[in-house]
């Protein structure tokens, strides 16, 4: 008779239970979705970052969750300056370029701006140039007895969710938001008559397609496609030299500038360097210049809004995760 009690309980616990599980199960669907409510306006709606040698990466976190305006600038080349018996020649590095675009980061959700640093200019003790921070090719003649003379490229200026270089970063690229790439450095030599000599300013950085070294002074048009053979030496939005890098020279070339890929460093037909390329894939209305900041890079960040009758046209405010 015991025994038969304990069971009928036992019966009527597992009973109670599984009706006690379905209940569950049918409020959690009915949950209704989760509901957006906009945080209060950044007390600080502009924030800007300039280079800094012993920083190197800054970092932002934002008090507000909302789209934020991304803006960087790319570093300029380095430059050298010559003298012959009868004048001094200057040439110089290419400018950096400018992206912009916009983004929605939350409350609290840090990203990390790297800011490119100039090229250098030409050395004469030393006979290098140094290339700038954050991807810039560095030059030297490496004990070569040569009359050529060079500046490095500047780096790029990007903005991620991960910390690093943009070099670095290559398996990680998907981390990346928007990049504006440097300038290649300028190169000179004295026998200028020689047709073989090899002298321009660097090429722009920035935009999709960074800018080739000047050919004996000459600017060449890459988009004509009769120079489509010119086009391996700069930085696109798929080749270069390499992801995040402008390429080091050891013949008494000058140095590549750096960006979502870097331009080659000067060669046999060139001699001064090309421009890397900008990239704005991770941002919404994104736009890309070439060729417009001298010097260091830089980077500024501005809060845009986070209603519909605040946000700029075009973007829309992402649904809520619950």
């Amino acid at each position: 008779m015991k025994r038969k009690m304990i069971s009928a309980a036992l019966a009527l616990l597992m009973l109670l239970t599984a009706v006690g599980c379905g209940t569950t199960t049918t409020s959690s669907s009915s949950e209704e979705p989760p509901v957006y409510v906009p945080d209060a306006a950044p007390t600080q709606t502009v924030h800007e970052f300039e280079y800094d040698e012993e920083l190197g990466v800054h970092e932002f976190t934002p008090e507000s969750s909302g789209f934020y305006l991304l803006e960087v600038w790319g570093a300029q080349g380095g430059g050298c300056t010559g003298t012959t018996k009868d004048a001094t020649y200057t040439r110089t590095g290419g400018l950096g370029g400018y992206a912009k675009g916009y983004v929605w980061l939350n409350k609290g959700e840090t990203v990390y701006v790297c800011i490119g640093g100039k090229g250098g200019d030409y050395d004469e003790e030393e006979e290098t140039a140094l290339g700038g921070y954050n991807g810039g090719g560095s030059a030297t003649k490496v004990g070569l007895k040569l009359n050529h003379i060079f500046g490095g490229g500047g780096g790029a200026t990007h903005i991620a969710t991960v910390f690093g270089s943009l070099e670095n970063l290559k398996n990680q690229a998907d981390s990346v938001l928007i990049v504006a790439g440097g300038g290649g450095g300028g190169r000179w030599q004295s026998n200028m008559k020689n047709e073989a000599a090899r002298f321009g300013n660097g090429g722009a950085g920035g935009g999709e397609t960074g800018g080739l070294g000047q050919v004996r002074d000459v600017t060449i048009d890459i988009t004509d496609p009769a120079n489509a053979d010119y086009l391996s030496y700069v930085g696109t939005q798929t080749s270069g030299y390499a992801f995040g890098k402008g390429e080091d020279s050891k013949g008494g070339q000058a140095g590549g500038g750096g960006g979502w890929y870097g331009g080659k460093c000067g060669n046999n037909g060139i001699g001064a360097g090309s421009g890397g390329s900008g990239y704005v894939g991770n941002v919404e209305l994104g736009e890309m210049e070439s060729g417009v900041q001298s010097d260091n890079g830089k980077a500024v960040i501005t809060w845009a809004g986070n209603t519909e009758d605040t946000i700029p046209e075009g973007l829309t405010i992402p649904t809520p995760q619950a």
